[in-house]
């Protein structure tokens, strides 16, 4: 079983491969429009979306640590609504 200290360190790991991944294609990106400027620009992007990606990373990580809690609060709630 995993605990949901193990998926928000796999989370981090992940978030920190797409931030490093993110920024070298920005800057790849960049470096024609503004040669200068391209690791700045690489840097503020990557930043933006990192933190997108780790917000809806760690809800979607609440979320489904949460229904595997009390799955069968849920299941029985299912039921209840959709097979009367």
């Amino acid at each position: 079983m995993i605990t949901f200290d193990t998926g928000a360190k796999i989370l981090l790991s992940f978030t920190a491969v797409f931030f490093l991944v993110f920024f070298y294609l920005c800057s790849l990106w960049s470096r024609p429009m503004h040669p200068e400027k391209r690791h700045i620009i690489g840097l503020m992007l990557s930043a933006i979306y990192g933190l997108a990606f780790l917000l809806i990373g760690f809800l979607a990580l609440g979320i489904f640590f949460l229904i595997r809690e009390n799955w069968e609060y849920w299941f029985n709630l299912i039921q209840s609504i959709f097979f009367k």
